[in-house]
């Protein structure tokens, strides 16, 4: 199940401009629906955790006891995590979904493969408040993986600092490193974020900064990031790294010239260097 790049001798660095651009290209132009690039992320993301797995506990955890925790958003990054969680179901794994949004209260593909995943099964623990947050992310100590499926390119650090649900979910995820690194209780699991670690600006590689009025800072610092289509332009920056992680690059069901095509159309073309 290994992540293979797309085969092109330039890899580019995208913006979120360009990022939605391919996939309204894809929709508008092409035909083909959200759900279906959603499920192709999906599907190639489960397999990097799958590797992840394999390659971090080598012999030490199968599909019957690994322990996954995928804390899912209210857009279309939310959307992501389902189909992950769906897809390792289908190998003959127990994932959890922790859903910062009520699975009742989602729109659009997001609550499709949210529907998805509950008609096979599924389990989901609405933790929709701080305090709900609170109490269910002692549950992420004990995970081999946990899943950071909140936001992705739709934070912005124009946007401040996060807030409710979201921001605690942040804070207890840097919690699992923060209380390894300062002799707490050891966290011997993987941080894994789709697409961008939530909290960091995919065009700046800055991080939410807290404004006030209940807002706080910070973002998930990843082991691994499973970016869609391409790295970001914001991973380019200095510093970036340290919320990064490894960075595997995934595709959407694209071909690359296809990707090409839809960013030809935007003003400057494809952008950033590898």
């Amino acid at each position: 199940m290994e992540q293979d790049m797309y085969d092109n001798d330039s890899p580019i660095r995208l913006t979120r401009q360009q990022s939605r651009a391919v996939d309204r290209y894809a929709i508008e132009e092409l035909g083909i629906p959200g759900v279906v690039l959603m499920e192709n992320a999906g599907i190639n993301a489960a397999g990097a955790v799958f590797d992840l797995l394999r390659d971090a506990f080598e012999f030490e955890v199968d599909e019957e006891n690994a322990r996954i925790a995928i804390v899912c958003g209210g857009g279309n990054n939310g959307g992501d995590g389902y189909v992950v969680a769906r897809q390792l179901k289908c190998w003959g794994m127990s994932p959890v979904v922790y859903a910062v949004k009520p699975v009742g209260e989602l729109t659009g593909d997001a609550k499709v493969m949210a529907d998805a995943w509950v008609s096979v099964g599924g389990s989901v623990v609405e933790a929709s408040e701080e305090a709900a947050v609170e109490r269910v992310s002692g549950e992420w100590q004990v995970a081999h993986v946990v899943v950071d499926a909140l936001l992705g390119t739709g934070y912005g650090v124009e946007k401040g600092g996060l807030r409710g649900a979201t921001a605690a979910a942040v804070r207890a995820m840097a919690g699992l490193v923060e209380e390894d690194s300062d002799g707490g209780a050891e966290f011997r699991g993987r941080i894994v974020s789709l697409d961008v670690p939530s909290g960091m600006d995919a065009d700046t590689g800055e991080v939410a900064g807290g404004t006030g009025g209940g807002a706080s800072g910070g973002a998930v610092r990843a082991d691994q990031t499973i970016t869609f289509v391409a790295e970001k332009v914001g991973f380019g920056v200095a510093g970036a790294e340290k919320w990064l992680g490894r960075v595997v690059t995934a595709d959407i069901g694209l071909p690359w010239d296809v990707v090409e095509a839809a960013l030809a159309g935007l003003e400057g073309g494809p952008g950033g260097g590898a």
